[in-house]
């Protein structure tokens, strides 16, 4: 995991570095801090000073609000899943980082992303055809 750790940390410092360039990541350092003291009740390193080297310019975190579906690497439904959402966000208060919550499905959460991404005044990337209305 602490390989994991700091390779996530590597890849968001490296787009960082290039300019002019929008990045999305499926994941972060909140998620995997959360998760870490979620199964292990602690972090094998300072998650501190990696989250202060990574700060994102802005998080959009998904809502639970679709069905859950099980799969070989999911483990956390039902009420874990709720509770683990909400440590996520308490973690984006607690550090200040900027966030909102996308909601909805298919098409819906597509354009809920790109209303938050330009409520925060961030440009938006172009949309494929599929994403389109």
């Amino acid at each position: 995991m602490v390989n994991i750790l700091r390779k996530q940390a590597r890849q968001f410092q490296a787009c960082r570095a290039s300019s002019g360039q929008i990045f999305f990541f499926d994941t972060g350092l909140v998620i995997s801090k959360i998760w870490l003291e979620w199964v292990y009740g602690m972090s094998p390193i300072d998650m501190g000073a990696l989250l202060g080297r990574c700060r994102p310019d802005f998080t959009l975190l998904l809502a639970p609000d679709l069905p859950w579906e099980a799969d070989p690497v999911r483990e956390n439904g039902g009420e874990s899943r709720l509770r683990l959402h909400q440590a996520y966000l308490d973690e984006f208060r607690r550090m200040g980082w900027p966030h909102a919550l996308v909601e909805g499905s298919d098409a819906a959460r597509v354009r809920s992303a790109r209303l938050l991404l330009r409520a925060a005044g961030l440009p938006l990337p172009p949309l494929d055809e599929s994403q389109r209305p």
